[in-house]
């Protein structure tokens, strides 16, 4: 497996694409603080106290921001605590408890060499050296924070509930992941919102889901194989058969661009 071990004094990247996935940087501590589906941003202005105790504060949305978690861990060996603070609303619901169960199942199971979370479907980066991430098991502790507030989980980092150990482990850095582009991306597979102002653009969103997240399946009728994805609709819940203010013209239209592309449009499955 194919990983750079860093020193923290020499150019050590802090974070793992930070542009596409933001944190909030803090003093560095053995403490990192992880949000279920609460905007960081957003935190931080309740809270400004964040970054005085917690080195990295981020959040998970999916089964796919536990690869993007530990790399960030990864990357700092002083981090010896990980409280996981699935606190939103939107956190308890069926879509935003799958990334939290998965990381707390990571930490109870453990992971295969074949990248899996012990017990589960759910794989992480191939990227990532499943030793290292049995390493950091043993050295991080996960804490399930839910029950406290932020300035309760703070108080309690204060009085010293949490007492540390001296760094043991190295900063270690794994290369992007590298994807077959037959292979949908990562997603909930379900959810899918398109919202445009026209027919015309809002098909040019449809194919681009399809053609990201869709997944391959065999046709019974030609043997070919073909991309699917189901469940799209507008923002109001409906399908997206009917958009804009002449649905006579727009269903038309719609209907044509179904042809040109060569996909098949079914209203009464909602498969698209």
């Amino acid at each position: 497996m194919d990983h750079v071990i860093l020193d923290k004094g020499i150019d050590t990247p802090p974070f793992y694409q930070l542009e596409a996935y933001p944190v909030i940087s803090g003093k560095p501590s053995p403490w990192a603080l992880c949000t279920c589906w609460s905007d960081i941003e957003s935190m931080l202005k309740a809270h400004p106290s964040i970054p005085q105790y917690f080195s990295i504060t981020s959040t998970l949305y999916s089964i796919e921001g536990i690869s993007i978690l530990l790399r960030n861990l990864l990357l700092h060996p002083e981090i010896q605590y990980l409280f996981v603070w699935p606190s939103s609303p939107l956190s308890k619901t069926g879509i935003g408890t799958r990334g939290w169960m998965a990381l707390q199942t990571l930490w109870a199971n453990g992971i295969s060499d074949g990248h899996e979370i012990i017990g589960t479907a759910t794989a992480i980066h191939k990227e990532i050296d499943p030793s290292a991430v049995r390493g950091l098991i043993k050295k991080v502790m996960l804490i399930d924070a839910s029950t406290d507030t932020i300035p309760q989980l703070i108080e309690k980092i204060g009085r010293g509930d949490y007492p540390t150990q001296p760094i043991t482990r190295m900063a270690c850095s794994f290369p992007p992941p590298t994807r077959d582009t037959a292979l949908p991306l990562p997603s909930e597979e379900i959810g899918w919102l398109v919202r445009q102002t026209s027919v015309v653009q809002t098909w040019l969103l449809v194919l681009d889901r399809i053609l990201r997240y869709g997944k391959v399946k065999q046709s019974t009728n030609t043997g070919s194989k073909q991309k699917e994805l189901y469940g799209l609709e507008n923002d109001k819940g409906e399908n997206i058969n009917l958009i804009g203010k002449k649905p006579e013209i727009e269903e038309s239209l719609w209907e044509e661009l179904v042809k040109l592309s060569g996909l098949r449009y079914s209203k009464e499955n909602k498969k698209n």
